[in-house]
């Protein structure tokens, strides 16, 4: 089933092990558990939907536990010890009811046999600027959500902004990170060949996994323990950003999927092909299949790897088309395939001149290529950091939500109110919010109901998938 991406060279060799020397963690004996949670993802000689369990434990190299209800238990290669000195353990998870870890407090979740009750955060960690304690919200809306008791959890990506900079020193020199086209100035969107990268030789500011620990784990265990995740890559997970520690930490992918399947990691910043990324793939979740696509490497208001995302998406719809029977079927992609955000904000937007742009362009351009977006429901993303929608309201092609506010910084709101636009050619209406919150879906049959839920438990606004307009406040 997957063979085609691996003939493709898509899949990066498995990270190899470091000599660097390990420091221990202070704070914590060697061997004591960290993180404990439970991922879905799929088989890829047969497409069967799989739950792994992950724990994350204290020191470099140690023993990884038995814990009831977990098979194959074994540690995933450690791509960095010096700056990850931590072991990371998995196995193939089913259980209908938490399981503690042996040794800890820590639980993982009960695997739903058909879940209804999704939850969705996207951008949650915080940036530099913010104050840890004070203007970061995720971890109130995360124990928020907890008591909400979701069946699964679904997260856009972009767990880590304050370590992840958008310029750093490389020798002693400045340079800007790369990411994907979106921090040039023109909106020009072009990799050639080698970039500069937080994990280049000679950075000044590695991915780590102290940067993971608080920016993420800290805040989301109640909510790992509480539910199964889906975990979606952002473009702050890129390669050049905190990509080791995605690959290490939340990637699906291990050897137990199937013949081809293996530990994914990031080539060097150096290689000439040094963009990766993961293979599409789809879980069955009972009446709802989720679709899911790594679209880091997806310019935003341009056109880059436009090639790949052409086969993504026709890869996705062949997984698609040969999932178990459901009643719906959800994209999600960090990237919006449909967003609108000023054109101040991106820059020249590929040239358009009108007030608004579109993104991502790239994402479209495979859209349109393939027709993914008419074989699935709803568009579920993160980027943005605000609350979006755009409803085309015709029956035809999906809504698409965009839920970026999830702990950091709030961009400002583009359109600021409810507006009719012509968007990819059709006219929809566009809504938003700048307020920091998650949405709450309740799957019916072939619909669902939505709420957006802020800090405290305001409702910001109410969804109906049968409804025109889709939401309203």
């Amino acid at each position: 089933m997957f063979r085609e991406f691996v003939s493709m060279g898509l899949l990066p060799v498995c990270a190899a092990t470091s000599s660097a020397p390990v420091a221990a963690a202070a704070e914590a004996p060697s061997g004591q558990v960290l993180a404990a949670f439970a991922l879905y993802t799929q088989n890829q000689d047969s497409g069967a939907t799989l739950n792994l369990a992950r724990v994350i434990l204290n020191g470099v190299g140690q023993t990884c536990p038995a814990v009831p209800a977990v098979t194959g238990m074994q540690a995933r290669v450690n791509p960095d010890p010096r700056n990850f000195p931590i072991t990371v353990c998995e196995g193939i998870y089913s259980s209908g009811t938490p399981v503690t870890v042996p040794g800890s407090s820590l639980a993982l979740p009960a695997i739903p046999a058909s879940p209804k009750n999704v939850v969705v955060f996207g951008d949650t960690g915080y940036e530099s600027s913010q104050v840890r304690d004070h203007d970061w919200v995720f971890p109130d809306l995360a124990a928020q959500a907890v008591g909400q008791a979701p069946d699964v959890v679904l997260h856009m990506g972009d767990y880590n902004y304050s370590g992840t900079p958008g310029e750093i020193e490389v020798d002693g020199q400045s340079v800007q990170v790369y990411d994907a086209g979106d921090n040039t100035t023109e909106g020009v969107c072009r990799i050639s060949g080698g970039y500069y990268g937080q994990n280049s030789v000679g950075s000044d500011h590695p991915d780590t996994w102290a940067t993971w620990k608080s920016n993420f784990f800290d805040a989301a265990q109640g909510l790992l323990s509480a539910a199964p995740f889906v975990f979606l890559r952002g473009n702050h997970e890129l390669c050049s950003r905190a990509g080791t520690g995605w690959f290490y930490l939340l990637d699906a992918n291990n050897p137990q999927l199937g013949r081809y399947a293996r530990q994914l990691g990031c080539p060097s910043a150096t290689n000439p092909t040094p963009t990766v990324s993961t293979p599409p793939y789809l879980v069955a979740l009972g009446g709802l299949n989720v679709a899911v696509l790594d679209s880091t490497n997806a310019c935003d208001s341009g056109l880059l790897n436009v090639d790949d995302y052409v086969n993504q998406f026709a890869l996705l719809k062949r997984l698609a088309r040969d999932a178990p029977e459901a009643a719906q079927t959800w994209l999600l992609s960090h990237r919006p395939i449909w967003g609108v955000n000023g054109v101040a904000a991106v820059g020249t937007c590929g040239g358009d001149t009108g007030a608004y742009c579109y993104i991502s362009q790239t994402l479209q351009a495979a859209d349109a290529e393939t027709q993914l977006s008419h074989t699935v429901n709803l568009v579920v993303s993160g980027h943005m950091h605000r609350f979006q929608v755009v409803d085309f309201g015709d029956g035809d092609h999906p809504q698409q939500f965009i839920l970026g506010n999830g702990g950091v910084k709030l961009d400002a709101l583009q359109p600021t109110q409810m507006t009719t636009l012509e968007i990819d050619g059709r006219k929809a209406t566009v809504m938003g919010l700048r307020e920091h919150g998650y949405m709450r879906f309740v799957i019916s049959g072939a619909g669902w109901n939505g709420t957006l839920l802020g800090v405290g438990g305001k409702t910001l606004a109410v969804c109906q998938s049968d409804r025109n307009p889709m939401c309203s406040e």
